[in-house]
C-alpha cells in the first residue's frame, strides 16, 4: 500500500505507480519487502519513505515509483521509457 492509503488521505492513479515500484522490486530481488515485520512496522517504513534496496540497475526506477510524496512519482510513460533503456 502507498503512504496515502495508509494515512487514509485522498489518492490518485499514483498509488498504482507506487504498487508497480514495489512489484518491480519483488521481481528484481525475488524477495517480499518487509517480510516478517508487523503491519505497523511496515506502515511506518512506507509512510517514512524508507527505500527498498537491492534493485540493481533498476533501483532508481524503483525509488522514483515509491516516493512517499505522490507528486514526486513519475507517470507510467516515464517508467516504461526507463525500463526500455535498461534492456
Amino acid at each position: 500500500m502507498s503512504p496515502e492509503l495508509f494515512q487514509k488521505r485522498s489518492y490518485s492513479h499514483k498509488i498504482d505507480i507506487f504498487a508497480f515500484g514495489t512489484l518491480l522490486h519483488e521481481i528484481v530481488t525475488r524477495e517480499v519487502p518487509y517480510e516478517g515485520l508487523d503491519p505497523q512496522d511496515i506502515m511506518k517504513r512506507v509512510v517514512a519513505g524508507t527505500p527498498l534496496t537491492g534493485g540493481g540497475k533498476l533501483q532508481a526506477v524503483i525509488d522514483t515509483c515509491r516516493r512517499a510524496d505522490p507528486g514526486e512519482r513519475q507517470d507510467i510513460h516515464w517508467v516504461v521509457q526507463r525500463l526500455e533503456e535498461s534492456l
